[in-house]
């Protein structure tokens, strides 16, 4: 399945594009769901950071766990242009979309990437499989109040800068 940048909402081509400069960052020629959910940590607003905040959860190990993978994973030793994509993005996003969908959302958003990475089977996230679940029980319950809140915000940020 192939995921045209359309189908993204602002927060989710962000993540993306973050991810990818993740890659970069790394030093890596490969793109895995690592780098897509480091990337969706590393957002400072959002459903996803509110759920987060809601359920009381620092996102700091987790992070830590991430850059440590990353940190472990082969490195190029030149800077390539060419990024290849590993099937787990790809699965990943699947499942993104399968949550938007079951939304009945138009559009991917980070809070659907948050959601899918309760499906994800990355040994390296066994540990947090019942947090994982957790977060979206909790984020099912409180979805709209946060969708709610954060178009709100984005209206009003959107309101401040038109003054």
């Amino acid at each position: 399945m192939v995921l045209k940048p359309e189908t993204f909402t602002e927060q989710g081509q962000e993540v993306l594009a973050s991810s990818q400069e993740i890659i970069r960052r790394y030093n890596h020629s490969q793109w895995d769901v690592e780098h897509i959910l480091l990337a969706l940590l590393e957002l400072d607003y959002g459903v996803p950071m509110e759920v987060l905040k809601l359920l009381g959860l620092s996102t700091d190990l987790i992070k830590s766990d991430l850059k440590d993978v990353l940190s472990k994973a082969p490195k190029t030793t030149y800077d390539s242009a060419q990024i290849y994509v590993t099937p787990s993005p790809q699965t990943f996003l699947g499942n993104a979309k399968a949550e938007a969908d079951r939304f009945k959302d138009e559009f991917i958003g980070a809070e659907h990437m948050l959601i899918a990475t309760n499906r994800c089977a990355m040994e390296t996230f066994q540990k947090y499989s019942n947090l994982m679940a957790l977060i979206k029980r909790k984020f099912i319950k409180h979805s709209q109040k946060y969708v709610e809140a954060t178009e709100l915000q984005i209206h009003a940020r959107k309101a401040g800068t038109n003054h």
